[in-house]
């Protein structure tokens, strides 16, 4: 009697951990990384940064200091629906909120023809989700 109540409730409770494991799991982890990031990256967020781009290099300047990036270490340019990400062969990202950008279509029409003067991917994906 006790093996065919352990194997019921095996068969009852498997299926239930199968569908429904996955989405607690999907929300610890959102939960988890979200607090990671606003407590590891809380200075980063709401700066103003000034970007002076051209064919040899992208000079960031805020509060003061100021820093250059070589064109050359672009890997390639993604356009989203909310931000623009240029992905650095080093693996790093540039991530540009949209939403911040002052002369948005003079940024794309000049990253466009960056990403062409340099020969690599500008990727338009105006439908991508975040899943």
């Amino acid at each position: 009697m006790e093996e065919s109540s352990t194997g019921i409730t095996f068969l009852i409770i498997s299926p239930l951990w199968f569908f429904l494991y996955p989405i607690w799991e999907k929300k610890y982890y959102v939960k988890h990384y979200k607090g990671f990031i606003i407590e590891n990256y809380k200075d980063r967020f709401d700066r103003t940064i000034n970007l002076e781009i051209n064919n040899e290099f992208i000079i960031t300047k805020e509060n003061g200091s100021e820093s250059t990036i070589l064109t050359s270490e672009f890997d390639e340019i993604v356009e989203i629906h909310s931000i623009i990400l240029i992905k650095l062969k080093n693996g790093h990202w540039l991530i540009l909120p949209k939403v911040k950008i002052n002369e948005l279509d003079l940024l794309t029409n000049k990253l466009k023809e960056l990403a062409t003067h340099l020969n690599i991917k500008y990727r338009l994906d105006l439908q991508w989700k975040w899943n």
